[in-house]
């Protein structure tokens, strides 16, 4: 049947080396800026969370990039306040997902 594939691609813009983008990719996973998981419908589970718990920071993963870096120059308390956002966001989301991976539907 049909599928649905939603992937995180690095881009030149971004400011980063792209012959290191895979590295990139796999730092987004692990800080859990992009979750990795798949769906299917016909299972009695049908949401699988594939991602671990989010390891490091996810200032850290932004800072390598130039769309994150130039508030952090331009307006450092400004970024900290998105940083501290976005990060709770991300265990949300994780704790969330979880929780959603652990419920089966039909039953």
């Amino acid at each position: 049947g049909p599928s649905l594939i939603i992937a995180y691609a690095h881009c030149i813009a971004q400011g980063i080396n792209m012959a290191n983008g895979l590295e990139l990719q796999k730092e987004a996973v692990a800080c859990g800026y992009w979750p990795l998981y798949h769906y299917d419908p016909r299972e009695a589970q049908p949401f699988t969370l594939d991602s671990k718990e989010p390891k490091g920071e996810l200032k850290d993963f932004a800072a390598k990039q130039n769309r994150f870096a130039l508030l952090s120059r331009a307006k450092p308390e400004v970024a900290a306040e998105f940083n501290a956002e976005a990060q709770k966001q991300i265990y949300e989301r994780f704790k969330y997902y979880t929780a959603l991976s652990s419920a089966k539907t039909g039953e």
